[in-house]
């Protein structure tokens, strides 16, 4: 692993809000989070409506296969080796690492067949030009993340990370990496890490690691004398290679600022500014801080060394080396230029599901330098602002926002001026950025869906500000405005409203809107004028005019506002629903069986086999509730099922956009409604269902046990009892069902079932057929 970057913010909460205990959403929150051939040619692609890449061609044979079948075929290959403690151990690796990258390879997140994946492949065959079993043996896939990162895995696969490709200056720091990780590989790095962590496990005492902090000091040691051993020889293939030697040193440069965007470019506040929409001084005049990176720093709790010891052996090597006449790009300027690209567009979307809404904006600024005029990339940014926005107004701000003290560079002052504005400021900034840009291409319906959504929720959240934005433009442009208080005053003369001024001197010390009032009608009245260009667009106005209709209606009873109707989808939750569904797509069942009590807990094999009874009690129920059903799946596929691999693809990534940006306070419109509507075209209906099923067998904590015990030895008839209850495992599982109307973009349905019993086919199908029951 070249380097492991983590800023993933977690999801799927509201599953854990429905089950009994804490783990059962953890573990479920964890496998979701894990469940999800053309010549290369440089395809011309539409940055002005980009779309995201996707499979192409065949279906590799390993994303075909079952990873029960992966998994003998590793361990056949170790032969006696599998035998003995240690034999254990790589028996337990092979298991969980062929089923755990089974679960990424089909997770939605992975690409085969792209431009971006050729370009690397190439890459990496001509490295290996002169091993062609090792050229056959390293396989390349992308992934769709932010992260800079590579991966190897023992099977030969390397995983490449979209953001690792976005930050590359040269095609020879990609040689590198590739030369770094196929090292891992050759040299069996995954499983002797694994091996070598197992032993120091079973073997802590003797060895003298008496504490957790004394394991892991000394596995991590072990991990980053891999990692050298990986820099030391990938180097002498790299060498080998014909790239330059002295571009090796730049993926040290890269890592060490693998945490700062890709580039770094100035931003100030006129980027939303126009004429009649000026910004106070405050919102611009804050120091940058100056990036500062320290390559020396203490690594002894990581499993990589500090960047200045691995700087200083590649370094070592370098000046050691006779020669340097090597190029730093072998396959092409023009395709590493347009893989990185591409890939530099890819993190939009990637920062935008992440909820990395700052980070998202500021990565289109850098790349508007280039392509200015981009719808795409006005499209994310109003995307960002309507997510800041909506987290700002259900005073949840914190979760979505950086913390600026937490960040150097130019990305700072935009965090800054984010900060700085209430939640009516955003409100408005994101309407006039999310309309302006709509109204540029009405053709774009996901932006047409977010555009109404922030009116509404200005209407909703700050009905009084609706009441003096709506007017003409003034007859000449107002003053820049330098001081807000000056600002103020001028505003409130104007109107002549001398009573006002009271107002003025008190809203200087009454608190932010984080759960606190203040006169924001005062407090943003450069605001005035803000939206005034949109209210000449007729498409607008009548926008507009609707949600005053809808604000009068608001006491009427016959209205109901999006709070209102998910609450009575609540309550009809609890009684029932009839939800009159006669066709309904099954997204990727999922069956897990989990045994806490072993070294291993999740019973992959078993796990295996049970998913085909649970789909087929599925198909069972849904026939006998006369529901028309379809799995949607990219397990087993064949060789040329790469259109539907994808489809698999766009509904997991739908589906984990839509419960990452969902929960009772928050409801963000799914930014893939174009591509999901596409796939309700295909199949002919726009119900999509995941069903999971989850069964845990745990033992008994040690207060219920102690209480037992001391039940049976305080009255002796009931002992046999107590010694029963101790010594029975407890079973419990979990039934999900999740139900979406993908053309509403929204949940209609959610279900948890949790039995304390183990997963009984009787028991199974009983609430199966409740479950199709309701759907119909």
């Amino acid at each position: 692993m070249i380097k492991v970057l983590s800023s993933q913010r977690s999801w799927l909460a509201n599953v854990r809000d429905h089950v009994a205990r804490p783990w059962w959403g953890m573990f479920l929150l964890a496998f979701t989070m894990i469940s999800l051939k053309t010549p290369l040619q440089l395809c011309a692609q539409d940055y002005d409506h980009f779309r995201p890449l996707e499979c192409v061609g065949d279906i590799p044979e390993e994303l075909r296969i079952a990873a029960s079948k992966k998994y003998a075929q590793e361990l056949a290959a170790l032969g006696d080796s599998a035998k003995g403690r240690e034999g254990r151990a790589r028996d337990n690796f092979l298991l969980q690492s062929n089923f755990v990258l089974d679960d990424m390879l089909l997770s939605g997140r992975v690409l085969f067949g792209d431009p971006v994946s050729e370009y690397i492949t190439r890459v990496k065959n001509f490295i290996l030009r002169d091993q062609p079993e090792l050229q056959r043996e390293i396989r390349i896939y992308l992934v769709k993340s932010p992260v800079v990162n590579a991966f190897a895995t023992n099977s030969g696969i390397l995983l490449v990370n979209m953001g690792l490709i976005a930050h590359l200056k040269t095609e020879a720091e990609l040689a590198f990496v590739l030369c770094h990780e196929i090292q891992h590989y050759i040299h069996k790095h995954p499983i002797n890490n694994y091996v070598n962590a197992e032993n120091l496990k079973s073997n802590a005492k003797l060895l003298g690691l008496n504490t957790s902090d004394d394991y892991v000091a000394e596995r991590n040691r072990y991990s980053r004398t891999l990692e050298l051993d990986a820099d030391a020889s990938g180097f002498d293939l790299y060498s080998k290679s014909g790239y330059a030697l002295s571009a090796a040193e730049g993926v040290f440069e890269l890592l060490a600022y693998a945490e700062q965007p890709f580039d770094q470019m100035a931003w100030d506040a006129s980027t939303w500014e126009w004429e009649y929409l000026r910004f106070p001084a405050r919102f611009s005049t804050w120091p940058i801080e100056p990036i500062a990176i320290d390559e020396g720093d203490d690594d002894t709790l990581s499993t990589h060394p500090n960047i200045a010891k691995r700087r200083a052996v590649i370094a070592n090597r370098i000046a050691n080396a006779t020669e340097d006449n090597g190029a730093v790009f072998m396959i092409g300027v023009d395709l590493f230029l347009d893989a990185r690209k591409r890939c530099r567009f890819e993190l939009c979307d990637l920062l935008l599901s992440n909820h990395c809404y700052e980070e998202a904006i500021y990565n289109c600024h850098l790349l508007q330098a280039e392509e200015p005029e981009s719808h795409y990339l006005k499209k994310v940014t109003a995307q960002a602002l309507y997510g800041l926005s909506t987290y700002k107004n259900a005073r949840r701000f914190s979760e979505a926002h950086l913390d600026a003290d937490d960040h150097q560079g130019e990305l700072q002052q935009l965090i800054y001026f984010i900060e700085m504005g209430d939640g009516e400021f955003l409100n408005v900034v994101a309407v006039h950025e999310a309309w302006k840009t709509y109204l540029a291409d009405t053709t774009d319906h996901e932006l047409q869906a977010v555009a109404a959504a922030l009116l509404e929720q200005l209407f909703q959240k700050h009905r009084s500000t609706t009441e003096w934005l709506a007017h003409e433009k003034p007859a000449a442009m107002p003053p820049r405005i330098d001081s807000l208080l000056e600002t103020k005053m001028r505003w409130i003369q104007s109107r002549g409203d001398t009573t006002a001024v009271e107002v003025v001197e008190e809203s200087e010390n009454e608190e932010d809107d984080e759960g606190k009032e203040k006169d924001s009608d005062v407090e943003n009245n450069f605001l005035e004028w803000a939206l005034t260009d949109l209210f000449a667009d007729d498409r607008f106005a009548d926008a507009w005019a609707a949600q005053i209709d809808i604000a009068a209606q608001i006491d009427d009873e016959t209205y109901h506002s999006a709070h209102q109707l998910r609450e009575m989808t609540r309550r009809e939750r609890l009684r029932g629903i009839h939800l009159g569904i006669d066709k309904i797509v099954l997204v990727q069942p999922i069956y897990k069986s989990v045994d806490r009590r072993d070294e291993i807990p999740v019973q992959y094999i078993a796990s295996e086999a049970s998913l085909e009874t649970y789909k087929e009690i599925l198909a069972e129920m849904a026939t006998r509730n006369d529901v028309k059903y379809e799995f949607l799946e990219n397990r087993n596929l064949e060789v040329g099922d790469v259109g539907q691999f994808n489809d698999v693809s766009t509904m997991l990534l739908w589906f984990g956009d839509h419960l990452n940006g969902s929960d009772d306070k928050i409801h963000l419109v799914n930014f893939r409604q174009d591509e999901a509507n596409a796939i309700i075209e295909r199949f002919g209906t726009k119900y999509f269902a995941w069903n999971a099923l989850i069964q845990v067998t745990d033992r008994m904590d040690s207060w219920t046990r102690m209480s037992w015990l001391a039940v049976g030895c305080g009255i002796f008839p009931l002992l046999p009892l107590a010694i029963y209850k101790i010594a029975k495992p407890l079973k419990t599982t979990l039934l999900v069902t999740l139900v979406f109307d993908l053309e509403r973009s929204e949940a209609i349905w959610e279900d948890y079932r949790i039995l304390k019993a183990n997963d009984q086919p009787a028991a199974v199908r009983s609430i199966m057929y409740d479950k199709f029951s309701q759907i119909h």
